[in-house]
């Protein structure tokens, strides 16, 4: 059984940026007290897009989230 670790090494360096961000989040939002479910609801990809990567380019972003979904 292959560790997490092992895991987030096979995405690209951009997934895991994207990963990373969404997880500091996700840890924050629950550490205020939220319920997790809550805190894992990130919205749409254009949500995701323009409250954390304005600076990247929405097609990449979406591309992403889609490939971080089907793993």
């Amino acid at each position: 059984m292959p560790l997490i670790s092992d895991e987030f090494d096979t995405l690209t360096k951009d997934q895991q940026y994207i990963l990373s961000v969404l997880y500091k989040d996700y840890l924050e939002c629950v550490k205020l007290g939220s319920v997790k479910l809550t805190c894992n609801n990130f919205g749409s990809a254009k949500d995701i897009h323009t409250k954390y990567f304005q600076k990247l380019h929405f097609e990449d972003v979406k591309y992403d989230l889609n490939k971080l979904k089907n793993y």
